[in-house]
C-alpha cells in the first residue's frame, strides 16, 4: 500500500480523502501505515484542514490524537481554527481552541478569525472569540483595525461588541503604522454619515 500517493492535480493523498469524508476507520488504516497526517495539497490544505472544511467532527479527533499539525495554513492562507470560525463549525473551533490553536492567525487578507466573525455577521463566535481574548487592533491588508472596518460600515451592533470588551476608538492603524486620532474625523474623512453618533 503507496500511503504517499497523490492525485496529479491538486496533489491531494488518500488521506485527505478519507479525512474529507469523514472516514475514520480508512483515515487509521492509513496512519497505521505511515501516512503523513501533516501532508499539503497543492493548496497547502492539510488532512486536518479537509475535515475541518468538510465538518467531520470525528476526523478531526482523529488526527489531533495523532499529532498533527494545528498551525499549518492551506487554502487563503486559513488555519484550520480560521477555517472552523468560517464555517460555523463551532464543535472543532472549540475543539481546536482547546489544543492551543492560535486564535489570532491571519488569512490572506490578514484578518484574523474575530475579523472573519464579524463578517460573516456571526456575533455568537465573535463574542467568544473577544471573551477568549482575541486582539482587537489586528489591522487587515488595508490597514484597518476591526473597529475602524465596521464603525465605516455603520454596523453599530458590531461596534459596541468591541467596545465592549476594549477595542481601542481613538487609534487607526495603516500600512504598519499607529496613528492617534478620533475616529469619528476618520470616518467623516470617508463620507460616511453618522458612524458612531448612536454608540453609546
Amino acid at each position: 500500500m503507496d500511503v504517499t500517493k497523490r492525485d496529479p492535480k491538486l496533489r491531494l493523498t488518500g488521506l485527505h480523502h478519507a479525512a474529507k469524508h469523514g472516514r475514520v476507520s480508512t483515515m487509521t488504516i492509513l496512519i497505521e501505515h505511515g501516512a503523513d497526517v501533516n501532508a499539503r495539497s497543492k493548496e497547502g490544505t492539510t488532512p486536518l484542514g479537509a475535515a475541518v472544511g468538510a465538518g467531520k467532527l470525528p476526523a478531526v479527533k482523529l488526527l489531533l490524537r495523532h499529532g498533527v499539525d494545528i498551525e499549518l495554513k492551506g487554502f487563503y492562507d486559513r488555519s484550520p481554527f480560521h477555517l472552523a470560525v468560517s464555517k460555523h463549525f463551532v464543535p472543532a473551533a472549540k475543539l481546536l481552541q482547546g489544543h492551543g490553536a492560535d486564535i489570532n492567525s491571519t488569512n490572506r487578507l490578514l484578518w484574523t478569525p474575530l475579523q472573519s466573525a464579524l463578517d460573516n455577521d456571526d456575533l455568537a463566535a465573535a463574542r467568544w472569540l473577544l471573551e477568549l481574548g482575541a486582539d482587537t487592533e489586528v489591522p487587515d491588508e488595508a490597514g484597518h483595525t476591526p473597529i475602524v472596518r465596521w464603525c465605516d460600515r455603520q454596523k453599530l451592533e458590531k461596534v459596541r461588541l468591541l467596545l465592549e470588551f476594549g477595542a481601542r476608538f481613538d487609534v487607526l492603524i495603516h500600512k504598519g503604522f499607529r496613528e492617534e486620532a478620533p475616529l469619528v474625523n476618520w470616518a467623516a474623512l470617508t463620507a460616511q454619515k453618522r458612524p458612531v453618533a448612536h454608540v453609546a
